[in-house]
């Protein structure tokens, strides 16, 4: 296939990916500032512990997404399925941003706060794994180490997109006017991606391994139920890889800024900034990762990035909590970038090749979210309560030690796969 023609299928599914994931990791930045007015306290932590568990109700429900979306992928086709994601969480972005607060309808704000982060839950959780696997499917596999980490990088551009406009609105803004008003525009902007993204994905092909398996009559008519128990064991195996990635995720990056301000006594402007740093280095180096994956093989480069942070989490977060300094942020913030990099950048393809075409989508998209409704969303809000119940500030880095020991089980299950046929 021509670069140009790689060019009009990668980018596209890129496009979904990148403005799917701003729309649902934004409320992840501003929930510190949303809890004053959904869950008003005199005690901060009580609002930082409830909005925390609105923002985890949106990955408990992402597995029931992934099954949905997920079975209709592997019946219907990658491309239907992919525009219809799109659309319904762009909606609930937008609701979320034009909601009343706890100051104008009492109750009802976080009843309705949590009802929306459900919808975004459950449209994301058919999101990351199907592009990817409509991407790996439809293009040459000489380079499938690459593409993925493309796709997860994708998802890093979203998410350093929502951390950038974090960061530009504390920087620019008082406390007073985020409280007020401005945590309001990030989620506004959910429509422009809505419109961007199906305009994107409508003009997608379907792709090129589900259509031959479609004309061949290859795809699945089991139930869901009997598609998830005979592929049990990689769900498994997916679950146990992507507990570590979801921890990386939402405590490197997403929870990072919190725990440099509220724990280390940084500035806010300046812990998302090196958040948002840490997260386009990733995001850009992610490709390499893939590259590297292709000459190495997957297992290698996933090895080298648990192993890593089994060994180094805990002793990072000692130095950050004792001694809560700008210079041990960075030092902790560039050892995890890293080991991040070699980490993130081959597992989407890894966990692709774990998987044949007609139940790609299903197995995929569940052992992913499974493992990100355990793991990621009650992240924050975990660490959170537990450096509080125990006083132990580096209680986040035992959570990521714990994490890699998952990965590594997982890992020592799965054969090498750089060198097969996609089937």
């Amino acid at each position: 296939m021509s670069h140009k023609n790689t060019l009009k299928i990668l980018t596209p599914a890129c496009m979904g990916t990148i403005l799917e994931w701003y729309d649902f990791s934004i409320f992840a930045y501003f929930s510190p500032i949303m809890s004053e007015r959904f869950f008003p306290s005199d005690d901060p932590w009580a609002s930082w512990i409830s909005i925390y568990a609105v923002f985890a109700v949106g990955f408990l429900v992402r597995p029931l997404g992934a099954a949905v979306f997920g079975h209709y992928g592997d019946r219907i086709g990658r491309k239907r399925v992919l525009v219809w994601s799109m659309l319904a969480i762009s909606l609930s972005t937008v609701a979320i941003g034009l909601l009343p607060t706890w100051q104008s309808i009492g109750i009802w704000a976080p009843i309705f706060l949590v009802l929306l982060r459900l919808i975004q839950g459950f449209c994301v959780g058919g999101e990351t794994t199907g592009a990817a696997a409509y991407v790996l499917e439809s293009l040459p596999k000489h380079a499938r180490g690459m593409l993925g980490s493309i796709m997860w990088s994708a998802v890093g551009i979203g998410m350093l997109s929502s951390s950038l406009v974090t960061t530009i609105l504390t920087l620019s803004l008082s406390h007073e006017d985020l409280i007020h008003f401005g945590w309001r525009i990030p989620f506004l902007f959910g429509i422009a991606s809505g419109l961007l993204g199906y305009y994107f994905r409508r003009k997608l092909p379907e792709a090129a391994l589900f259509s031959q398996a479609q004309n061949n009559g290859q795809l699945k008519r089991e139930s869901m139920a009997k598609v998830v128990y005979q592929n049990r064991r990689y769900i498994s195996i997916l679950s146990g890889l992507y507990a570590l990635s979801a921890m990386i995720t939402y405590l490197v990056f997403v929870f990072m800024p919190f725990y440099a301000t509220n724990v280390m006594g940084i500035a806010s402007g300046t812990a998302n900034l090196i958040t948002t740093i840490s997260i386009a280095i990733v995001t850009f180096a992610l490709p390499f990762a893939g590259m590297l994956s292709d000459r190495i093989g997957r297992k290698p480069c996933l090895y080298m990035g648990a192993g890593g942070f089994f060994l180094l989490a805990w002793p990072l977060y000692v130095l950050m909590a004792h001694q809560a300094s700008l210079a041990s942020l960075i030092t902790a913030e560039a050892v995890f970038v890293v080991l991040a990099f070699l980490y993130q950048g081959s597992l989407t393809t890894a966990a692709q090749e774990l998987t044949q075409t007609p139940v790609r989508y299903t197995v995929t998209a569940i052992g992913y979210n499974v493992s990100y409704a355990i793991f990621a969303g009650t992240t924050p809000f975990v660490v959170t309560w537990l450096s509080h119940l125990t006083q132990n500030k580096s209680i986040p880095g035992l959570y990521l030690m714990f994490g890699s020991l998952l990965a590594i089980a997982a890992l020592s299950q799965m054969k090498e796969t750089a060198r097969l046929e996609l089937l």
